[in-house]
């Protein structure tokens, strides 16, 4: 392994995660490496993998790569991530987990490995890279020995949870969520009411939140025209996503662009 383990395995902690402001983990949305999340303050809720769950002090969380998830953790909430390339090894489990009540041996555990990273990569002595990479290893043996064996979910969350990875897959498309519902061989009022159920919002709103957290984040992250994002994203007209993003955020693209 090579210095490249510098950005394939990563120690953070969680409001690193979201240095543009809050909405970056508030709003639905999907990203291209696992995070391993544990809570070590506060409380708050995570929509993941079809579901809406609470968390308080003493929870991991493992969101694979490019699951749809949402994290509202409030400001008091203290954690650390780790963030893994799916390259990085082949060892982490391909199912979203969350994991409550956890021993003060674990969580000490936990903050070892997450320190080790931290100081390998920050001082480099030789081989920090295999070193980080050794400790990821751990962490994944660690969550795969707490991990159900064997988890029955119900059909409401496998739809919802279908449904989330469609929207992973086709947010930028500029299908409508009828066009989804359709995907999913279900009526328009079906999949809303049962994500209503699941999740708290409804099928549209999900929807909107992943266009809505792209949408954000190319105005604040790229320099691509106003129009060229909306083009990017599926819209009919740049004057059709100005009113997206007024409706989602109460301002215009181009005052997004300027907080």
């Amino acid at each position: 392994m090579t210095d490249s383990a510098l950005s394939m395995i990563h120690a953070l902690s969680l409001p690193q995660l979201a240095p543009e402001g809050p909405w970056q983990l508030d709003l639905a949305h999907d990203r291209p490496d696992h995070l391993l999340i544990w809570i070590t303050r506060g409380q708050g809720r995570l929509l993941l993998d079809g579901a809406q769950h609470g968390f308080g002090p003493s929870t991991a969380m493992f969101i694979p790569a490019r699951s749809l998830f949402a994290l509202d953790a409030g400001r008091q909430a203290l954690g650390h991530v780790l963030r893994i390339s799916p390259q990085a090894n082949q060892i982490w489990p391909e199912s979203a987990q969350v994991l409550r009540s956890l021993s003060a041996q674990t969580l000490a555990e936990l903050s070892n490995l997450h320190d080790t990273i931290v100081r390998e990569q920050d001082h480099q002595p030789p081989f920090w890279a295999q070193a980080v990479q050794a400790q990821s290893v751990l962490a994944a043996i660690w969550l795969r020995r707490l991990m159900p064996q064997t988890t029955r979910v119900p059909a409401a969350r496998r739809l919802i949870r279908t449904y989330g990875q469609t929207i992973s897959q086709q947010y930028a498309s500029g299908a409508s969520m009828t066009d989804y519902a359709a995907m999913l061989d279900v009526t328009p009022s079906h999949l809303t009411r049962v994500c209503r159920s699941q999740t708290g919002r409804t099928a549209a709103a999900l929807l909107n939140e992943r266009i809505a957290h792209e949408a954000r984040s190319q105005l604040i992250q790229t320099s691509a025209s106003a129009k060229a994002i909306s083009h990017n994203l599926g819209f009919a007209s740049a004057s059709s996503f100005n009113r997206f993003v007024q409706n989602q955020f109460g301002m215009t693209p181009g005052t997004l662009r300027k907080r």
